[in-house]
């Protein structure tokens, strides 16, 4: 939807058959737009219109890994958080461009259906998925810990995180 009120699709002519599914949008700057979607993550800049899939080593030789990337978090130390299908949670720092790969069972996470993320502002990245309830991740220890009613949520389908003040949301599929 342009300023003017006008609707104005973008396709991707260089990109054939990629970002037809599209699951979450994230401005991360004036000239890009990340895409997540059921090819991985795709990058767009508006001010230019070029695309190109999004790579996670800098060289711009290695894509994400998993496809059907379900949402995107930016955290407050510019840090870049994907959901994805069945394939848990990839972070990419961008200090020294590392990147990490969290699947259920793994450092403490719990999931792979990976539907929401928020970060609270105070440290802690909430991530909720599909098939694990809700986990959250501790900047300051660098993993995911445990947290008072962690057990109950476990069980539960999360599909929409917000913060307000001291508390935080949790829109679950049912219940």
């Amino acid at each position: 939807l342009t300023a003017d009120g006008r609707v104005e699709q973008m396709l991707t002519p260089s990109l054939t058959g990629t970002a037809t599914h599209i699951h979450t949008l994230l401005e991360t700057s004036p000239d890009c737009l990340l895409i997540g979607c059921d090819e991985g993550v795709v990058a767009f800049n508006p001010l230019t219109r070029a695309w190109h899939k999004m790579c996670v080593d800098g060289s711009g030789t290695k894509p994400l890994e998993y496809k059907f990337i379900y949402s995107i978090l930016r955290d407050r130390e510019g840090g870049l958080w994907f959901g994805t299908f069945y394939g848990g949670v990839n972070y990419f720092s961008p200090v020294g461009e590392r990147f990490v790969s969290y699947t259920d069972g793994g450092k403490g996470f719990r999931g792979n259906v990976v539907s929401r993320f928020c970060d609270d502002g105070r440290g802690h990245v909430w991530v909720g998925s599909d098939d694990g309830g809700l986990s959250c991740f501790s900047e300051r220890d660098n993993a995911f810990i445990d947290y008072p009613g962690h057990a109950l949520l476990s069980g539960y389908n999360v599909h929409g995180l917000c913060t307000d003040g001291d508390y935080l949301w949790v829109g679950t599929y049912t219940d």
